[in-house]
């Protein structure tokens, strides 16, 4: 009854299934509302053990697409490539920075300047800058520590938290723990979230393979006994928090674009790592 008139069998039937229709997009929408916003997982992170690359695997996962060390100069009218996520405005056009096909990085284990033995399995979850150094070098090496420094300082609270810093040393002959101590104390770096690494020559060998990082020993003719220089390639790294080489740079690109990738990874990994 409605108002004192008796509805019919076909009205009946009809608000009948008017109301399961809306019961069922009610259901409908509530499923999709709590799968887009409630029940769905954030991605969690692998573990990089997983995805390193063991010695036996270096040559497999050697980088064939690398792009070119520094920045790529793209036209103002290019649209922007998820491969080219950070955008800085150069004296004359846009440049972009090219972002590297993801490929497992090395995963070593060497000792820092404290005497302990740090992983970079250790630091899975955080964006890793890797570069090479050694301590008696007189031309680039200190150039890049200093120009680290400046990064260290320009990232503020994310250094530690979100992202490390590990410097590598080309000669672990003389360059001991202490001695990368030294090293960095010199520079003013903050040892919280930057590490100096060392170990066996045969480990530091591998690693340097593994990293492409051409080494020459370099004796000059009036050198002293014991003395000598190396000459080197100073590749900078950039390994994302799942372990993968994500760009390789050079000092000369580090103020410029540095500051952008590490801060555009950081954020790219918010979104998909859980719990760090």
């Amino acid at each position: 009854m409605l108002n004192g008139r008796r509805l019919s069998k076909k009205t009946v039937r009809s608000i009948v299934g008017i109301l399961v229709f809306l019961a069922g997009g009610v259901a409908a929408g509530s499923f999709l509302s709590y799968s887009v916003f409630g029940g769905k997982e954030k991605a969690q992170i692998p573990k990089l053990s997983e995805i390193a690359a063991p010695p036996e695997k270096i040559g497999e996962v050697a980088p064939t697409t690398l792009p070119p060390i520094g920045l790529s100069p793209v036209p103002p009218e290019r649209s922007h490539h998820h491969r080219m996520a950070v955008e800085e405005v150069g004296p004359q056009r846009p440049l972009s920075i090219p972002w590297a096909d993801p490929y497992p990085a090395y995963s070593f284990t060497l000792t820092d300047q404290n005497g302990n033995q740090i992983s970079l399995k250790d630091f899975s979850g955080k964006v890793v800058l890797v570069n090479f150094i050694y301590t008696h070098c007189k031309t680039v090496c200190p150039l890049e520590t200093q120009e680290l420094k400046k990064l260290q300082e320009a990232l503020g609270p994310l250094m530690g938290r979100e992202v490390v810093f590990l410097s590598i040393t080309i000669d672990p002959k003389r360059d001991t723990p202490a001695v990368l101590r030294r090293y960095g104390e010199g520079h003013g770096v903050d040892f919280r979230s930057w590490g100096f690494l060392t170990g066996p020559e045969a480990k530091v060998r591998e690693v340097l393979t593994a990293y492409r990082v051409a080494v020459e020993l370099e004796k000059p003719p009036d050198a002293p006994e014991g003395s000598y220089e190396f000459g080197h390639g100073s590749p900078i790294y950039f390994i994302d928090q799942w372990g993968r080489v994500r760009k390789r740079t050079a000092l000369t690109m580090l103020a410029r674009i540095g500051q952008q990738a590490i801060e555009h990874l950081v954020h790219e990994g918010a979104g998909h790592v859980h719990g760090h």
